[in-house]
């Protein structure tokens, strides 16, 4: 009797558990596909920078899914077909999912304040033109400023679509006036800063540069009015005409032009043998890095050869890849 007793006991406490929601570390969802007997889709969440998927079975249209959380955070369904479907989890959530198989993009996700909200944007939306569309999506973000149903919406339709628009940059602002400790929302703002770098009308960073006589190559400093920054490689047959093209450039300004070039090559002694004659004109840097070069970085320089026009104020005028294009800007800039 004492064993059955126990027994008893055990199933009790199993059954509770069972019960029970999660705990404040992790969440859970029930979910229903009307329509869909079996198969697998995916889901990640936008915290996850290594982009883990983990993978969600269906059985007889239905499954279940949990994961530990840490904060709260925006997750992707991914069908397929490619189809994305975002909700938000946070610890201790017993959310549920609602969808039909032959109509996907109308599902429901319950459980939770801010899927709600997500539930209604989805429901008012449906069937708007992409411009309308992304009108209430703007309307939604500024509404909702300080949720993450709102920044789930900013990276729906704003960060996937074009994330330097004016639209993107206003809403990330306002975003982040209420999320300043958002992680995905400071990861976005450092991608926008890494692209404005190098623009034409952004000011050109602080760089340290060197020759290899040692001498500290500072371009914003208050020296001649204009300044040339060309990139340009030994290993880069194309580089040797540009390379003559500065070299004309520097000779001809010289009164009102300071040239400077930055070389990727990694082997030193190659590019120190091409520029041993133009010292008086070029002030020629290398640091053997390449393209790990914290200054071709901070340019945001993709490709060679490439040169940047600055003015007295610091600020790119002009940019571009080819020589004749570098000669045209100079003529036209520099007076």
């Amino acid at each position: 009797m004492k064993n059955w007793h126990h027994i008893a006991l055990c199933t009790t406490i199993c059954l509770l558990a069972c019960a029970c929601g999660p705990d404040k570390h992790n969440f859970r969802m029930n979910g229903s596909i009307k329509g869909m007997n079996g198969g697998e889709l995916y889901v990640y969440n936008l915290d996850d920078e290594n982009g883990h998927l983990d993978t969600i079975r269906i059985k007889d249209g239905e499954f279940r899914y949990s994961s530990p959380i840490t904060q709260p955070t925006i997750y992707t369904i991914v069908f397929p077909n490619a189809l994305e479907q975002d909700f938000v989890a946070q610890g201790g959530d017993e959310l549920t999912y609602k969808a039909k198989a032959n109509d996907l993009r109308n599902f429901e996700v319950g459980g939770s304040e801010e899927n709600d909200i997500l539930n209604k944007f989805r429901r008012e939306t449906n069937g708007a033109n992409k411009d309308k569309e992304r009108a209430a999506a703007k309307d939604f973000i500024n509404m909702h400023p300080a949720t993450l149903a709102a920044v789930a919406i900013f990276s729906r339709y704003f960060v996937n679509d074009d994330l330097e628009s004016p639209d993107c940059q206003t809403l990330l602002q306002t975003l982040m006036k209420q999320q300043p400790k958002n992680t995905y929302l400071m990861k976005i703002s450092g991608e926008l800063k890494k692209m404005k770098t190098g623009k034409v009308g952004t000011e050109v960073p602080k760089l340290s540069l060197e020759t290899k006589k040692g001498k500290k190559v500072d371009i914003k400093g208050k020296g001649k009015p204009w300044t040339l920054l060309f990139f340009w490689a030994t290993w880069h047959t194309e580089d040797y005409e540009f390379l003559n093209m500065a070299r004309t450039i520097a000779r001809d300004n010289e009164d009102k032009l300071h040239c400077v070039g930055v070389s990727l090559d990694s082997q030193i002694y190659q590019w120190e043998g091409t520029t041993r004659a133009d010292t008086l004109i070029i002030d020629h840097c290398c640091d053997g890095l390449a393209w790990e070069s914290t200054t071709v970085r901070q340019m945001g320089v993709n490709t060679l050869p490439m040169f940047f026009l600055i003015d007295a104020n610091h600020k790119i005028v002009a940019s571009g890849t080819a020589k004749d294009e570098m000669l045209d800007v100079v003529k036209k800039k520099v007076k």
